[in-house]
């Protein structure tokens, strides 16, 4: 199977473990002369040079400090580390100490990290700095999140800490021992663990160094009936110390001195890890580890035996040695569990499975007794292992020996070896799908469709991850195949899974966004309904609190923003019980927009938009993405506030974060607004220039926002006639939208209506310009609050509409009604 092409954002990680003048030839070699992908990289690299030269570890006086300059003890019970009170020293690692700790504000303990004492050096500190910066980039149930970093005077000089959840909790192997836990239950809790593990991948994190030490198990916070009836605990990722992307040697940064600790981590390094070769690392040697942990919670004892054996000894057993199957170990484990595990830490890396969801994916085969896709070595990969382990034997015995055994056992099964090679090219396109990037170009999916038709068809549990992950990818460039696609995978899930199960609400939930992306509001109410209530029946409230939020973004969508509100703060309410900081910042994010769509600007949607993006900082310091939509959004609130600087500044960060990400289509809504923005400064040409950037980006069904800007603002420079055309696409392209399930009465319609109809009337065509104002204001009217900008705007249109028709005592009518709003407003 062949590996997926790397993304700007693996170049850009690989690069920065290079000396910068190093940097330039690498992306070049990488990128493999694809101009695009060269300029994402360097602007991402751009972007982190500057976010180091204000990184919270370079404060002036620690840059050029002596290895020995830090503080000269441990911390004590009392000891202030910034706003955190130390309560006592919970453990110690290789670079730092950790201490339980009390925060004030808000009032919590969190686990307290500082640097060691005696290690303040400049590498040292980058290495501190970066775990920081991979633990924010990673926001998952099963990963232990951080809440902030710095460094504060902790009473003996300068220290520099970052603070995290304090997990309450035991090593999964004595966890599972303390509790007495079944084979199933132990299983449960490393697909969880392979959850957390692909969670890390995706964002582009490789553990490196995953171990029971590492892991720490929960108890359950819940009831059986509260969590579907599992309670059997919450295992948590710990000590990111030396994740793929630093500029570190590998077996440097897992194989120490002291034998035990050598031993104890040498036991869970894949083969390749242990070449010591950074490059040679990728997820899959997270994978293996997982594998040897999932065997020693089964086995009760680890694949390999290494204790007392020489580094030298140690690494040739890994390398060379088969572990016995664990199916002799446990006979509980014989038949498919055994060969999963087997698969996960195959020595081979390209047997193992490509990517920990898929292994999570068969454990939890083997949990609901359905098929898994792992197949037990043939006869004769068998015997080519065999021979590899035993090169002397075999060559005492005669190649033409083993050649001959090895024909007559394919001879008798060439069958079942036919059968095998099938079976591959499924598991391989399962896998390809499930390992999609969104770099992977839309085209190549039509494609991996006709082999799902043809590979699949008689695995419908294959087939509906297999379209579930190819219509996540179609989703946001070809809504329509999505829908498709999401369409079958929610028959496929209805063979298969029981109705009131949490794929059958992934069905809904995803065949309503597919529906909700092509703007089939009331088609995606009736998807996102049914998957509201399977989830609020199911208990999972992350998920529950992402189909509220997308039920609410529906309502929004059709106008109906009273409701959206509602489900808004139901769904931010969630995500606050859940004390998820990420999660709460998107759900802060989506009110605010909410109440910017409401004509409200005031202090709470400000407050609301800046919380979201502190807390985005704060927990995904190095993730653009949702950093570029919480400044897009502060920035629009800014300017409907009239704090135009303020916004400029906000949006311009947006632009840049987002041109690095190759956003159009986002980047084309910031631009927009940028437009709009210079329009209300009277800057006309200027929004004339930014709607034309946004234009020619946007997607169709977006350009009518650009072009109404550009049309508003050729009505201010006095060139009407122009703008007309320019605002007729728009309400054509606004029309378009009762394809999409709008209502008749719509605020979007209204909007492109009231420019068109002072369009007209500043060219004096006043017959034609009051039916469109007066069925814009009255939506607006019908719509919103009768304060609401738009409704004030298109009073004041209409009256002056009346007053250059020479039609007095219609516009006193207007300018009466326009009087008493305003006087009510101050």
């Amino acid at each position: 199977m062949s590996e997926p092409p790397p993304t700007p954002v693996d170049i850009f990680s690989d690069a920065l473990e290079l000396p910068p003048e190093d940097r330039d030839a690498f992306i070049e070699r990488a990128a493999a002369g694809n101009a695009e992908i060269v300029d994402a990289v360097k602007k991402l690299i751009a972007a982190h040079d500057s976010a180091a030269r204000s990184s919270f570890l370079r404060e002036p006086e620690l840059e050029g400090l002596p290895a020995t300059a830090t503080t000269s003890g441990p911390l004590g019970a009392g000891d202030q580390v910034g706003p955190y009170t130390v309560i006592a020293q919970l453990g110690e690692g290789g670079m730092g100490v950790v201490y339980v700790a009390q925060q004030e504000h808000p009032h919590r303990r969190v686990a307290l990290k500082v640097v060691k004492p005696g290690l303040v050096t400049n590498r040292m500190l980058r290495r501190f700095e970066y775990e920081a910066e991979v633990l924010g980039l990673l926001h998952h149930p099963g990963i232990a999140h951080i809440y902030e970093a710095g460094t504060a005077d902790g009473g003996q000089g300068s220290c520099p800490y970052f603070a995290m959840e304090l997990v309450d909790g035991s090593p999964i192997t004595i966890f599972a021992d303390e509790q007495k836990l079944g084979v199933r239950e132990r299983v449960h809790l490393v697909a969880k663990i392979c959850d957390a593990v692909q969670h890390a991948h995706q964002k582009g994190v490789i553990h490196r160094d995953l171990k029971p030490a590492n892991i720490m198990v929960e108890p359950p916070h819940r009831t059986a009936a509260e969590t579907d009836g599992d309670t059997i605990g919450e295992p948590k990722i710990l000590d990111f110390g030396v994740a793929r992307a630093a500029a570190t040697n590998v077996a440097m940064t897992t194989i120490h001195t002291n034998t035990g600790q050598l031993i104890g981590t040498l036991q869970y390094m894949s083969p390749e890890q242990c070449e010591g070769d950074p490059t040679a690392v990728d997820t899959r040697s997270d994978i293996y580890a997982v594998g040897v942990m999932c065997y020693e919670l089964l086995a009760g004892k680890p694949p390999h035996e290494l204790k007392g054996k020489t580094l030298p000894e140690a690494l040739r057993v890994i390398h060379e040695q088969e572990p016995r199957s664990l199916g002799e170990i446990n006979p509980e484990c014989r038949g498919d569990l055994a060969t999963v595990v087997a698969k996960a830490m195959d020595r081979e890396r390209s047997r193992r499975y490509s990517s920990a969801a898929n292994f999570a994916a068969d454990l939890r085969r083997y949990l609901n007794d359905e098929p898994v896709l792992a197949r037990r070595l043939g006869p004769v990969g068998r015997s080519v292992r065999w021979v590899r382990r035993n090169r002397r034997v075999a060559a005492v015995a005669g190649v033409a020996l083993v050649l001959i055994a090895t024909a007559t056992i394919f001879a008798l099964d060439a069958a079942g070896d036919r059968r095998e090679a099938e079976w591959q090219r499924q598991r391989d396109l399962v896998d390809r799908l499930a390992d999609m990037r969104q770099t992977i170009p839309v085209e190549a999916l039509d494609e991996a469709v006709r082999e799902v038709e043809t590979l699949l068809a008689d695995d419908p549990v294959a087939e509906y991850e297999a379209r579930t992950a190819i219509g996540l990818r179609y989703r946001p460039d070809d809504p329509e195949k999505a829908e498709e696609q999401f369409r079958i995978a929610r028959q496929r899930a209805a063979r298969v899974f029981p109705p009131e199960s949490a794929q059958i609400a992934e069905a809904h939930h995803n065949l309503g966004a597919a529906y909700y992306w092509q703007r089939r509001y009331q088609d995606a109410l009736r998807e996102y309904r049914h998957a509201y209530e399977l989830r609020a029946r199911l208990g999972s409230e992350a998920a529950l609190a992402e189909t509220v939020n997308h039920l609410a973004a529906t309502h929004m969508g059709l106008g109906e923003y009273t409701e959206a509100e509602r489900l808004f703060r139901e769904a931010l309410e969630i995500r606050q019980r859940r004390g998820d900081p990420l999660d709460v910042a998107k759900g802060q994010n989506n009110l605010a927009v909410c109440l910017l769509e409401i004509g409200r600007y005031d202090e709470e949607v400000e407050r609301l938009l800046e919380d979201a993006l502190s807390a985005a900082e704060a927990e995904r310091p190095r993730d653009p993405t949702y950093l570029a939509r919480g400044r897009h959004n502060l920035g629009r609130c800014l300017m409907l506030q009239g704090r135009y600087d303020e916004a400029w500044s906000r949006l311009e960060t947006a632009c840049t974060l987002k041109e690095a990400l190759g956003d159009d289509a986002s980047l084309a809504s910031t631009r927009t607004v940028m437009a709009e923005l210079e329009l209300r400064r009277g800057n006309l040409a200027e929004a004339v220039t930014l709607a034309d950037e946004a234009a020619a980006m946007a997607r169709l069904r977006d350009k009518a926002d650009p072009l109404l800007i550009k049309g508003r603002a050729f009505i201010a420079s006095g060139r009407a006639a122009e703008a007309e055309p320019l605002l007729r696409e728009a309400r054509e392209i606004r029309r378009n939208y009762d394809l999409w399930q709008l209502p008749a009465i719509h605020p979007l319609k209204a909007e492109v209506d009231a420019s068109l109809g002072w369009c007209l009337a500043e060219q004096g065509r006043y017959s034609e310009a009051e039916p469109l104002l007066l069925d814009a204001l009255e939506t607006f009217r019908t719509t919103f609050d009768p304060a609401h900008p738009r409704t004030i705007d298109t009073l004041r249109s209409v009256a002056r509409l009346y007053e250059r028709w020479q039609r007095p005592e219609q516009a006193a009518e207007y300018e009466a009604v326009l009087a008493g709003l305003t006087d009510a407003g101050s």
